[in-house]
């Protein structure tokens, strides 16, 4: 969250760090861990002109929207895409359909993840569509 609607995403945890970017208030990112004043993030969908998923954001910068979060991942299918359902089932209500570029975190772990995406929308995807980003396990 910023008051002027984006947020610095610096190289560095450091104010005089370069910016690599700005990510919009609303953006979801997953926090890797404490560096100081800073978070080390992931950013849970790909922007475009950025070098890489990882970069440091201001502590003052975030709101924390969900505890529990086991880690983050995006859709890994022969297809390119897979159905984000309503339920832990095949034939569960499709809610959308989710692509290689739109990460998630992973809230519950079964045979169906349970899982958030960037745009705030939550639904169940089967585990062989998931592919861990973080941590990698």
């Amino acid at each position: 969250v910023d008051p002027d609607g984006t947020a610095n995403l610096r190289e560095r945890p450091d104010l005089k760090s370069p910016v690599l970017s700005t990510v919009p208030s609303g953006h979801l990112v997953m926090l890797i861990r404490p560096q100081g004043e800073f978070w080390d993030v992931l950013k849970l969908a790909p922007i475009a002109g950025m070098p890489d998923s990882f970069s440091y954001l201001h502590r003052s910068r975030l709101k924390i929207v969900q505890d529990g979060v086991l880690g983050a991942g995006c859709i890994r299918d022969t297809d390119g895409w897979s159905n984000l359902r309503q339920g832990p089932s095949n034939s569960a209500k499709v809610l959308t359909r989710l692509t290689a570029d739109d990460w998630f975190l992973i809230l519950e772990r079964g045979e169906f993840y349970r899982v958030k995406t960037a745009r705030g929308l939550s639904g169940y995807l089967h585990q062989s569509r998931v592919e861990w980003l973080l941590p990698r396990n």
